[in-house]
């Protein structure tokens, strides 16, 4: 194999997952932005509590289904809880969750 092809395996190998992992960020960091700048927060009350606890390959990973009122219509929505929050809620407790207007189920705690 010449190091030329050797040289696009390896950066093409590395160079796509890192791009795809970038714009991941990108967008989780834009959303956050846009809740801070336009965002609403009301309190939700948790409707569920999922938990997944992982196969060995995934980290746990944690859930409240919440319900909260969006200006006369009613949002149920599934919002990323750590696990102490896990922990201490329980169902029909209060929840503060911030969403963006028009678009209620990009809901964050």
């Amino acid at each position: 194999m010449s190091y030329a092809i050797l040289f696009w395996v390896v950066a093409l190998s590395v160079g796509i997952p890192i791009t795809i992992v970038a714009g991941v960020l990108a967008a989780a960091a834009l959303h956050r932005r846009r809740l801070r700048r336009d965002g609403r927060t009301v309190k939700a009350l948790v409707s569920s509590l999922v938990a997944d606890p992982g196969d060995g390959l995934t980290s746990p990973a944690y859930w409240a289904n919440v319900q909260y009122d969006d200006g006369g219509d009613f949002v149920t929505t599934r919002v990323s809880i750590s696990r102490a929050e896990y922990d201490r809620h329980r169902v029909g407790t209060g929840v503060l969750v911030a969403y963006l207007p028009g678009k209620p189920s990009s809901a964050r705690p």
